[in-house]
């Protein structure tokens, strides 16, 4: 609600400050009034005749600077009308941040800054998310040019790992003593891309499965045959040792066992990344976002170490995404991870079982029945990790006696952070990590990860 009378405010084109200085003028017009006029003061003459300056003079100049906000303004929407206006937005540098607080320039060209204004510009993003005002104060063409490429950057809160829809653009035009607005509303197809947050650095010794070149050596050798999956007829010079006298009894045929050979080479890892959620539903949206934050953090985390120690890292993935044209410079992994989303339409033995995996990592919103069931079609050599989500948000059982006094440092997760001690989706995940633990101890290279805060992981 609040979101929205912000947006529509700038409609009411008189700003609060205005109404203000309507409201001081009359109260301070009224006290002289009332101690010299009414008290039978001489001075009251002179009096009046400086207040009838000093309104003049504000009169005049609010009248010049809402004069020249006309004259841009008209001049903006002209060009505008022709198609001659453009709106751009970009990160500094380039570079694709992480998620957070995020500088974001902003560059409108060829418009004509008020001569007693500015030019200011907010965003609005779904679910009536608006930033606050970037003032647009520099002079691209040059200071003295009056139609000019203007640009300002300021700093906004791109809370979620992924891409952020900016859906309107929001210029607003304001005079010298911001009493007036005249906002023009674009719409916009601009996309900003943050990634999830790096953590602190872990060692993940991870080897290939699989292979598409042999251009890396690696420590550990990969199975090529398996012993007791192919055979070949006997031949002269065969070890009789290695004959199946099983085959031989049924067949009257002699084959021989064809001995396990193992490849020094590899040229790529495969990680198995799982965003399938079986718990977390529609009521839960905020707080499965969050949690969807912090797992994101951890498989960039497990993708960092495993990079470290492997050239080439390739992902299987479990849903489709696109790769804009914007996003040329990020690595698809990365970009990978920073778009997915939770989805229920593949289960993890559908989409994770490849012959090339070398690791598959889920979170604990996968029910533990689809978990037994991967585990069930997946090689015994191929190590899980799977993500306790319910411990990533610290849960609070009772209120802190310090915020009464001390109000701590704005955070997006203080709401969630508050009710997530009794929270039913809480509850529901324990309660599912527990049958993923049960599950767990039956395989030797498999793990259930416990979470932690961003702020203690870091």
């Amino acid at each position: 609600m609040i979101s929205r009378l912000r947006y529509w405010s700038a409609f009411t084109f008189f700003r609060w400050q205005f109404m203000l200085l309507i409201l001081g003028c009359l109260v301070v017009y009224r006290y002289l009034v009332t101690i010299f006029k009414d008290a039978g003061v001489a001075e009251w003459p002179r009096v009046e005749v400086w207040m009838k300056i000093l309104v003049w003079a504000v009169v005049y100049l609010c009248s010049l600077s809402i004069v020249s906000l006309l004259i841009s303004y008209i001049f903006f929407r002209i060009r505008e009308s022709q198609g001659r206006i453009k709106v751009v937005l970009n990160m500094p540098e380039g570079k694709t941040p992480q998620a957070g607080k995020v500088k974001i320039e902003i560059m409108i060209s060829r418009v004509l800054r008020p001569f007693l204004g500015f030019i200011e510009v907010r965003l609005l993003f779904p679910e009536w998310n608006l930033t606050d005002n970037i003032l647009l104060s520099e002079n691209r063409d040059g200071f003295f040019k009056p139609v000019n490429t203007v640009a300002g950057s300021g700093w906004i809160d791109l809370h979620h790992r992924g891409r952020h829809q900016a859906e309107e653009v929001q210029i607003l035009f304001t005079d010298m003593l911001r009493l007036m607005t005249l906002p023009v509303t674009l719409h916009s197809a601009n996309k900003l891309l943050t990634l999830p947050r790096e953590l602190k650095e872990e060692d993940f010794s991870i080897f290939p499965s699989a292979t598409e070149e042999e251009d890396v050596r690696i420590p550990v050798p990969k199975r090529i045959q398996g012993e007791l999956l192919n055979y070949k007829d006997f031949e002269s010079g065969d070890d009789i040792r290695r004959i199946v006298w099983k085959i031989y009894a049924r067949s009257g045929e002699l084959v021989v066992r064809v001995a396990e050979t193992r490849d020094p080479y590899a040229s790529h890892v495969y990680i198995a990344a799982g965003f399938y959620n079986n718990l977390i539903d529609e009521f839960d949206r905020d707080a499965g976002n969050e949690l969807l934050n912090f797992y994101k953090d951890y498989l960039r985390q497990v993708y960092a170490a495993v990079s470290s120690n492997n050239p080439k890292v390739k992902f299987v993935y479990d849903q489709d995404f696109n790769k804009d044209e914007a996003d040329s410079q990020l690595s698809v992994n990365l970009l990978y991870i920073a778009t997915a989303k939770w989805q229920k339409d593949l289960k993890p033995y559908e989409a994770l079982v490849q012959p090339k995996t070398a690791v598959v990592c889920l979170s604990s919103a996968t029910d533990a029945e689809d978990l037994k069931v991967l585990l069930e079609h997946l090689p015994i050599h191929v190590p899980v990790i799977v993500f306790a989500l319910s411990t990533c948000i610290e849960a609070k059982a009772l209120p802190q006696i310090r915020k009464i006094f001390f109000k701590d440092e704005a955070d997006p997760l203080s709401e969630l952070k508050s009710g997530w001690w009794a929270s039913p989706l809480r509850r529901k995940l324990k309660l599912n990590e527990q049958k993923i633990q049960g599950i767990l101890r039956s395989r030797g290279n498999s793990w259930l990860m416990q979470m932690q805060t961003n702020e203690k992981k870091q």
